[in-house]
């Protein structure tokens, strides 16, 4: 029986980074920002590709600020997300496996309203609601583990 020779699919490796922005409310409570996409029905957390010349660091910070239209600094590093996905392009389907550095982040000023146009809508949520809204489960462990550490360190 003569085998088959399988058609190798291309991967297209990407890395990306984002951020989990936080700030007291005027109660103490911690609230933390998120973005609405696809018509604002789906709650994420700010991300973006990393730029050739940019740390994954920089990368967070510019894309919360281009996405929600806030400025944060970096507290620590909160972890990493890895999935694979396929995608069409220029009518070729590829592979995709991508990373995500996420950033523990600040709150230092700027506005919501001010957030660019790959976003539908950003909103400030206390910790709990933004950890049920959530959409992506990978994204919940990371706010989950944000809610710990700001818990255990006493957010500032």
């Amino acid at each position: 029986m003569k085998k088959r020779k399988r058609k190798k699919i291309p991967t297209v490796f990407e890395e990306s980074a984002g951020g989990v922005v936080y700030r007291k409310s005027p109660d103490g409570r911690i609230e933390v920002i998120l973005i609405g996409v696809k018509g604002g029905t789906v709650w994420a957390l700010p991300k973006g590709h990393i730029e050739p010349d940019e740390t994954p660091e920089i990368t967070a910070q510019r894309e919360v600020r281009e996405e929600t239209g806030v400025d944060a600094e970096v507290v620590r590093k909160l972890g990493d997300v890895e999935y694979w996905f396929w995608w069409k392009d220029n009518g070729e389907k590829r592979r995709h496996h991508k990373v995500v550095h996420f950033f523990l982040m600040r709150y230092k000023g700027g506005d919501i309203s001010k957030h660019d146009h790959e976003v539908d809508a950003v909103a400030w949520f206390p910790m709990d609601e933004a950890i049920a809204r959530i959409e992506y489960d990978n994204e919940r462990n990371l706010l989950i583990r944000a809610k710990e550490i700001l818990e255990k360190e006493g957010a500032s």
